[in-house]
């Protein structure tokens, strides 16, 4: 008698071999290992007495689908999800599991009658399998990745590398997370102004690889700018000759400006203010996490023409390497206004090859007296000139406190800057792993963690 030859699918339960008069008819025995169903079948003849023999699928098994009462996942943020399941039925719990952890969350009465749930508590820019139970038995699952820790009532815009920043720029509204994903490259050649109608704008550098690449030529805030942001951005020009990262030529009202967890080189400076911005009024300027490195004439901060206001200046935790190095100031505050003060604090920050023109200072003051200027808990290395004329701050006065300041012997500080500082009885080089290629991590045990950028730190 001929054998079945063909597999059987998973819902033939009574079906005619095929191939066999429709007389012959087959029986199936089903062996059930969890979710894998082992099948064979034989054939009788109704005028024979003997069956045909055993026939198997090729392997033996297949497997049948898993039960999916989950229909979707939405809302997800950077800390909460929203789970759609089938209304009414019988559930209890959801496993909740990422690289990190493993988590059970009951599921109440109103939830399983709606038959949806919103998960809290979750961690940014993180994937998360969510399984569904009822008791002990799996009903459905599903997977999602939240967002980045986007600021709450931002656009998000997801940039894709190749897209036009000034065309996506001109479609948003408000305040804007311009987000551009990690490893990608941006690189412009003509400076990018904010458009009137984007307030609040943050620069985002998405997580999981590396940071992305941008060129911004120059970067200005208009009239509506309420505060521009890079966070997390490995920002870069053509070179310590030209261009900023912001140009601020064009008026705008207290704006904020900052930088955080970003690298910047190989530019003119950071923050100028020039032509049809010198009446602008500036809120504040914070950098925070972030190394500086390569940097041309107009050193970090350069406000020497600014005849609006300019209320505070924060800078924590960051690396200024070769920073306007052999021609001018690091920090240039305005020569125009003499009637309004400025809070300007630095802690915690490294400090390597800045300041090494003769006569030009780490804060230049332009004469203005009233501000308050703090220094604390910083290093520098290798700054200053070979005939010591350098100072911390043109004018002394405003220095209002200066505390755990270390310098190294490679320093040709004026007498002045030294009274603001600790020397420490060896060079740069004897302090740090390999300062001229920008390594500046703390190998001298003795000086462990007193003072510097504390990404440095040893451990």
């Amino acid at each position: 008698m001929t054998n079945c030859k063909k597999a059987l699918s998973s819902t033939e339960k009574t079906k005619n071999c095929v191939g066999l008069p429709h007389q012959h008819q087959f029986i199936t025995m089903v062996l059930i290992r969890r979710r894998t169903i082992l099948w064979q079948a034989t054939c009788f003849a109704q005028r024979q007495v003997q069956p045909s023999k055993w026939c198997t699928l090729e392997d033996g098994t297949f497997t049948t689908k898993s039960e999916q009462i989950i229909e979707s996942s939405s809302n997800v943020t950077s800390k909460n999800a929203t789970i759609h399941w089938t209304a009414g039925v019988d559930v209890t719990h959801f496993l909740i599991e990422s690289t990190e952890e493993e988590t059970r969350r009951d599921i109440t009465a109103n939830e399983k009658n709606a038959g949806q749930a919103t998960l809290t508590g979750l961690k940014a820019a993180t994937t998360y399998k969510v399984s569904i139970y009822n008791n002990q038995k799996l009903r459905g699952n599903c997977k999602f990745e939240t967002t980045e820790d986007f600021p709450e009532g931002y656009n998000i815009a997801n940039l894709k590398e190749g897209d036009d920043i000034d065309a996506v720029l001109a479609e948003q509204q408000g305040d804007v997370v311009l987000v551009f994903p990690a490893g990608s490259t941006f690189e412009r050649t003509e400076k990018l102004s904010i458009p009137a109608s984007v307030n609040a704008i943050i620069f985002w550098g998405a997580s999981g690889g590396t940071q992305p690449n941008f060129k911004p030529k120059e970067v200005t805030a208009t009239e509506n700018t309420t505060s521009i942001k890079f966070y997390n951005m490995n920002l870069y020009n053509n070179g310590k000759s030209g261009d900023y990262m912001i140009n601020q030529d064009a008026m705008t009202t207290d704006v904020n400006i900052s930088f955080d967890k970003c690298n910047v080189s190989k530019t003119r400076g950071i923050l100028r203010v020039q032509g049809g911005g010198v009446d602008c009024s500036i809120n504040s300027i914070e950098f925070t996490n972030t190394t500086f490195s390569e940097i041309g004439s107009y050193g970090v901060i350069n406000t020497k023409d600014m005849t609006g206001n300019l209320n505070s200046i924060h800078i924590s935790k960051c690396t200024f390497n070769n920073v306007a190095a052999t021609d001018g100031p690091t920090f240039t505050l305005t020569a125009k206004n003499t009637m309004h003060p400025i809070t300007f604090n630095i802690d915690q920050c490294t400090f390597y090859a800045c300041d090494q023109k003769s006569g030009k200072h780490f804060i230049d003051a332009n004469k203005v007296e009233l501000h308050d200027i703090r220094i604390t808990n910083c290093l520098f290395a290798n700054c200053g000139s070979s005939d010591a004329k350098n100072k911390l701050c043109s004018i002394k006065g405003i220095v209002k406190e200066t505390s755990d300041n270390w310098y190294t012997t490679d320093c040709a500080w004026h007498s002045e800057a030294q009274a603001m500082c600790t020397e420490y009885s060896k060079t740069s080089a004897e302090l740090f792993e390999d300062p001229e290629n920008g390594n500046f991590k703390i190998k001298d045990a003795l000086f462990k963690n007193r003072a510097g950028d504390p990404q440095w730190f040893s451990e």
